[in-house]
């Protein structure tokens, strides 16, 4: 090759590698680093879906800026705009402050535009448990799929995600007493509650397996049902008999029953997986004076369901 061809080619190599764009560096996600932060603190997946699904949409409606941009009006227009109960609003705030904290702390942010949110006042509910006739009539008309979710929400005041995760292993029905192990409740807490053989008999009837999960998915598919799925299968059954009831109205019938019972509302909020008392407080104002036939229809710590 010729020295004069040479310095062509070369200056036509130098011209390329001088033309080409520096590589971008991709910005991180700060609601990816948030997920990692909230799994090493060992928050439940299901938490970490939720405030990562509230943080998504806070994200769209304050477009074109970002999360890491937003101001405390950008936030207030945010809550302004959401149509929910005083709870669900709370909730989301809360999701929505706790990134913001976590953000200040990590110096992804100078000052937390979230800090002076209006915390929504949630108004104390009575309990609303489910009759016993109602209960009776639910019973009789469930399916074998539904009506052990019945049983455990009513006799071991289980939540729909908690009856969603059983767990063989969970089942102690060869302890003395019985106990029922609820594994990753509300908050990531496990709990321990009185197993009634009324119960245990129900799973057995309902042909409990040996090992794995006490429920699998209604498609046949590996896994297990979710806890959407148990609650829209209770609420579109009681609706179907004409009951006005929930799977939270089972769990509501145990915890008046157990205060009425016991009289001890640490030992209910105990019972029900409750982190703040005041969560629990309004059973002791349910039916304060258990009727006597009631009392007298109880088995162990509680009245069995209809055959």
């Amino acid at each position: 090759m010729s020295a004069r061809l040479r310095l062509v080619r070369d200056e036509c190599e130098g011209a390329g590698a001088a033309a080409a764009p520096a590589p971008q560096e991709t910005p991180e996600d700060p609601l990816a680093n948030f997920a990692a932060y909230m799994r090493l603190r060992g928050l439940r997946e299901a938490t970490i879906r939720s405030r990562t699904y509230t943080l998504r949409r806070l994200e769209a409606r304050l477009r074109p800026a970002g999360l890491l941009d937003a101001t405390r009006s950008g936030l207030e227009a945010w809550q302004a705009a959401q149509h929910m109960s005083s709870a669900s609003l709370r909730t989301r705030t809360t999701q929505v402050r706790a990134f913001y904290v976590w953000a200040l702390r990590t110096e992804l942010i100078t000052s937390d535009p979230s800090a002076r949110l209006v915390m929504p006042k949630v108004p104390r509910t009575l309990p609303r448990p489910i009759s016993e006739e109602d209960l009776a009539l639910a019973l009789a008309c469930a399916s074998t799929r539904i009506r052990p979710w019945l049983v455990l929400a009513g006799w071991c005041g289980l939540r729909a995600g908690e009856i969603a995760r059983l767990q063989r292993q969970d089942v102690l029905d060869q302890a003395s007493p019985p106990v029922l192990v609820v594994r990753n409740g509300k908050g990531g807490k496990d709990r321990a509650v009185p197993l009634p053989r009324v119960v245990i008999d129900e799973l057995h009837r309902a042909r409990m397996p040996s090992r794995g999960p006490l429920f699998g998915r209604a498609d046949g598919q590996h896994g297990t049902p979710t806890a959407q799925r148990v609650s829209a299968a209770v609420a579109l059954h009681m609706d179907t008999i004409g009951v006005e009831a929930t799977c939270h109205s089972l769990r509501h019938r145990y915890a008046t029953l157990a205060y009425q019972i016991t009289r001890d509302l640490l030992l209910v909020q105990n019972l029900l997986g409750h982190a703040d008392p005041a969560q629990t407080a309004g059973y002791a104002q349910i039916n304060p004076e258990a009727p006597d036939e009631l009392l007298s229809a109880l088995e162990g710590s509680l009245a069995a369901p209809v055959a």
